[in-house]
């Protein structure tokens, strides 16, 4: 991921009042953006369990 990247993600994060991703979310979404396959927990199981 480049720096350019890794910025345009922190954005969203105020966007969604958020001051940080989860662990592994921040790869996750990269991984999407780019178009890689991925597995992960979907955000709904994961604010289920919150």
């Amino acid at each position: 991921m480049t720096e350019a990247t890794h910025l345009d993600l922190d954005s969203y994060l105020a966007r969604f009042k958020l001051s940080s991703f989860r662990k592994g979310q921040r790869e996750v979404i990269s991984a999407v953006l780019a178009g890689d396959d991925c597995l992960c927990i979907s955000p709904l199981i994961a604010l289920m369990k919150d």
